[in-house]
């Protein structure tokens, strides 16, 4: 915001006010995700976004296209939509309020006794949602706005359990390789992708060519 790679919380509400909303309508995914990755951040933090929309998207055309964009940016995304989350088991059992790849959210994930973990493999997963499978793939979860929307029973507990969970899984990768790469505009910027492997391969070079030896 402000052109800053650090900024506040208040200023995070005029950004919002500086948006437009009249645009065409059309659902350019794939051109939205560039404009954020084309973003100024800081080299090795961890990248985040967050994707929240109103209508179910079943576009698979731009399901590998942004995979790519994830996996070689490194950005980790999660997904907020209307979607009905269920698990398929006949014994009562709490709203499903969300999930990853690992486990399932409830409205008592917020419980000491509770274990998502065991209830994941009975999840009904949205059929054919696009982003849904896209936050999966690169680490995210998938949260129901059913639960997050003014008036809603459960909604302090929502957003509580998202917002642990965004928190929670905010964190750099271990190992990332970082370039100094060139912009549209001919400016300078580090691009940093996750390691493909463990392997040290700066040390390797290093050791391989004689360290110190001028």
């Amino acid at each position: 915001s402000y052109n800053q790679v650090f900024t506040t919380a208040d200023k995070l509400m005029p950004t919002f006010n500086r948006l437009s909303f009249n645009g065409t309508g059309e659902k350019d995914l794939l051109g939205c995700l560039e404009f954020c990755l084309r973003m100024t951040v800081r080299p090795a933090v961890a990248k985040t976004l967050i994707v929240l929309n109103c209508h179910a998207v079943y576009d698979t055309k731009v399901y590998k296209e942004i995979s790519v964009i994830l996996r070689d940016n490194d950005v980790r995304m999660h997904f907020i939509s209307p979607l009905d989350l269920n698990l398929s088991i006949r014994r009562r059992h709490p709203p499903v309020i969300g999930y990853s790849e690992e486990e399932v959210f409830t409205t008592s994930s917020l419980k000491y006794t509770f274990d998502g973990t065991r209830l994941r493999r009975y999840l009904q997963r949205p059929v054919g949602h696009t982003l849904a499978y896209l936050a999966s793939h690169s680490g995210g979860v998938t949260f129901s706005t059913n639960y997050l929307t003014t008036g809603a029973s459960n909604l302090k507990i929502a957003s509580s359990v998202l917002g642990r969970e965004v928190a929670r899984l905010a964190h750099p990768t271990d190992c990332q390789l970082c370039d100094c790469m060139v912009d549209d505009e001919g400016e300078g910027k580090v691009l940093c992708q996750r390691c493909i492997s463990t392997f040290d391969f700066i040390t390797f070079q290093w050791n391989k060519f004689g360290a110190g030896k001028f």
